[in-house]
C-alpha cells in the first residue's frame, strides 16, 4: 500500500477540487490518500466529500503575500514531523514548489509530484511575475511531472519538456456513468427550477473572479435576450467580482431573466435542465466542467482562449474574445438548435472516462523508483 499526500493551496471550489475529489474516490485499496490544506475553513462540503474512514486533513493557514515567510516554517515543520508517514507528495499548485516540494525532499519523500492544471501563471501582470520566480526552481525538488493538457503541460514545463516523455497527461476525466444524459432528470429539476417548457436555460459556471470571465458572460446574455425574450441565465459560482456583475446586469435591464445560484453540488443536474454553457474563460488548462456538459449532451460555447484539446465532441463552438457580445449571442442561439442525447461513448474513446485515467494516475504512485536519487541534496 502506497500512501500519498495531497496538498492544496486553498479549499478548491472548481476544476482542481473536482479532480481531486474525484479520482481520489476512484482509487483501490492498494493506495490511501491524505490532504494537506492552506485553509481557514473546516468540515466544508468539499472536506466532507473526500473524507473517507481512514483519511486525515491537516490545515495550515491560508496562503497570502503576508504570511508566505511564516507558511515556508509551519510547511517544514509540517514535513519533519510526518515524512515518514507518505510514500509519495502530489502537489496541485506549482506555485507552491519550494514551501512543499523542498521540505518534502529535505525529508525523504521519495516520490514528488507536480501538477499542472493551467496554461497561465495569473490574469494579473504583477503576479505573474511573481509565479514564475515561485515556480522556477520546480525541477530541483520535483521528480515527477503531470498535466492536465498540453496547453497546462507546455506552459508549466515548456514546449520541449512537453512534448517529451519526461511530462505524463492526466486527462481531466470525469465519472461518464453520471453525467449520461436523463431526459427524465432533465424535466424534473426544470421544473424545480421553475423553467417553463417554452424558456431556454443558459449556464455561465466558475468563481466569479477575473479568469473566468463571467462579467462577459452576462454582456453577451444581454444580446442573447434582445433576440429572444424566453432565455434565463443561471450563474454558478460566488466570488470577488459579484457585486460588480450584479451591477453589470441591473444596468443591461436583464434582471428578471437572471439567477446567482452560487455554488452548487448539483452541476449534473443543472447540465441536464440547461439548453447551453456559455464559458468565455480567459484561460484554463482543460476544463472539467466542460468534459461533464459535453457527456450529457449539454453544447457549449467557448471562448478561443481555452485549448481546442476540450473538443470532444461536436458540441462545442470558440468564438474570440474580441468578437462584439453581439456575435457570441447568434452563436449561443445556433448552438442550441440541437437535440439532446448522452455522449458517453464519445468521451470515453477520447480517453476521459475516469476509471481509465484514475488508474493511470494510481499506477504512477505505485510503481514509482527513486532510482538512487541523493534525497539529502537541495
Amino acid at each position: 500500500m502506497k500512501r500519498v499526500l495531497f496538498v492544496l493551496a486553498n479549499e478548491p471550489t472548481g476544476g482542481v477540487g473536482v479532480f481531486v475529489r474525484d479520482f481520489t474516490g476512484h482509487f483501490d485499496e492498494r493506495v490511501r490518500v491524505d490532504f494537506l490544506i492552506y485553509t481557514e475553513q473546516r468540515n466544508t462540503a468539499f472536506q466532507n466529500t473526500i473524507r473517507k474512514a481512514d483519511t486525515r486533513i491537516w490545515y495550515l493557514p491560508e496562503l497570502t503575500v503576508r504570511n508566505y515567510l511564516k507558511l515556508l516554517r509551519l510547511t517544514d515543520e509540517f514535513f519533519y514531523v510526518h515524512h515518514r508517514e507518505f510514500d509519495a507528495v502530489h502537489l496541485t499548485y506549482p506555485g507552491q514548489v519550494s514551501m512543499v516540494l523542498k521540505p518534502a525532499k529535505k525529508y525523504g519523500i521519495p516520490c514528488r509530484i507536480i501538477h499542472s492544471f493551467n496554461a497561465s501563471l495569473s490574469d494579473d501582470p504583477i503576479k505573474s511575475i511573481r509565479n514564475k520566480l515561485f515556480i522556477m526552481n520546480y525541477r530541483k525538488y520535483a521528480n515527477v511531472y503531470l498535466a492536465c493538457s498540453g496547453n497546462a503541460g507546455r506552459y508549466l514545463y515548456g514546449s520541449k519538456m512537453a512534448e517529451s516523455d519526461q511530462v505524463k497527461y492526466i486527462m481531466n476525466a470525469i465519472d461518464c456513468s453520471v453525467f449520461a444524459y436523463d431526459e427524465n432528470r432533465r424535466n424534473a429539476f426544470r421544473e424545480e427550477l421553475g423553467i417553463r417548457e417554452d424558456q431556454k436555460l443558459i449556464l455561465a459556471a466558475g468563481r466569479l473572479e477575473k479568469q473566468k470571465n463571467i462579467g462577459f458572460a452576462a454582456k453577451v446574455f444581454a444580446q442573447i435576450v434582445k433576440k429572444d425574450r424566453s432565455c434565463v441565465l443561471h450563474i454558478l459560482g460566488d466570488g470577488p467580482l459579484k457585486a460588480d456583475i450584479e451591477k453589470q446586469i441591473q444596468a443591461d435591464q436583464t434582471v428578471d431573466h437572471v439567477v446567482f445560484a452560487g455554488f452548487t453540488n448539483r452541476l449534473r443536474d443543472y447540465f441536464m435542465a440547461a439548453d447551453l454553457l456559455l464559458f468565455p474563460s480567459l484561460y484554463e488548462g482543460l476544463p472539467i466542467t466542460v468534459v461533464d456538459a459535453q457527456c450529457c449532451g449539454l453544447p457549449c460555447v467557448l471562448s478561443d482562449t481555452i485549448s481546442d484539446e476540450v473538443r470532444l465532441t461536436d458540441l462545442i463552438s470558440f468564438r474570440s474574445l474580441s468578437d462584439p457580445a453581439d456575435a457570441w449571442a447568434d452563436t449561443c442561439l445556433k448552438a442550441m438548435d440541437v437535440k439532446r442525447r448522452s455522449r458517453v461513448d464519445e468521451i470515453t474513446e477520447k480517453g476521459y472516462n475516469i476509471e481509465k485515467e484514475a488508474l493511470k494516475l494510481e499506477k504512477i504512485y505505485l510503481d514509482f523508483s527513486a532510482d538512487g536519487e541523493d534525497i539529502s541534496a537541495l
